[in-house]
């Protein structure tokens, strides 16, 4: 009987040491490739760069010249990768610039009123 208790407490320890060992990888957002950004062109509609690389995950209603594609991936275990691909509009709705940021939490993102034209 005594055996029978020692070989279940080093089953149970054992079974709680390993609950916490793995962890899932979690991705979100809009993963872009270096080919679906190449497609996006200065002069592209909304519409267009829309149909062209999919809609962003997030929408700002307040800035409506700028798309932000964000795409966070969170390993079991390592470090944090966050990438953007911001798009500007001119105020005809036409694409003027696009921006990589792959280091969004080293560099602030310009604020709505600083939006380029």
């Amino acid at each position: 009987m005594r055996k029978v208790v020692i070989i279940a407490g080093v089953l149970f320890s054992l079974m709680l040491s390993l609950t916490g060992c793995y962890r899932l990888d979690i991705q979100q957002g809009n993963e872009l490739t270096a080919a679906q950004i190449a497609k996006v062109q200065k002069g592209m509609t909304t519409r267009q760069v829309m149909n062209a690389i999919g809609d962003p995950v997030l929408n700002n209603i307040y800035v409506e010249k700028r798309l932000i594609y964000v795409y966070t991936f969170k390993p079991g275990v390592g470090r944090y990768k966050e990438k953007r691909f911001i798009i500007y509009f001119n105020k005809s709705g036409r694409v003027t610039d696009t921006v990589v940021d792959t280091h969004p939490a080293e560099a602030a993102l310009p604020s709505p009123n600083k939006t380029k034209e």
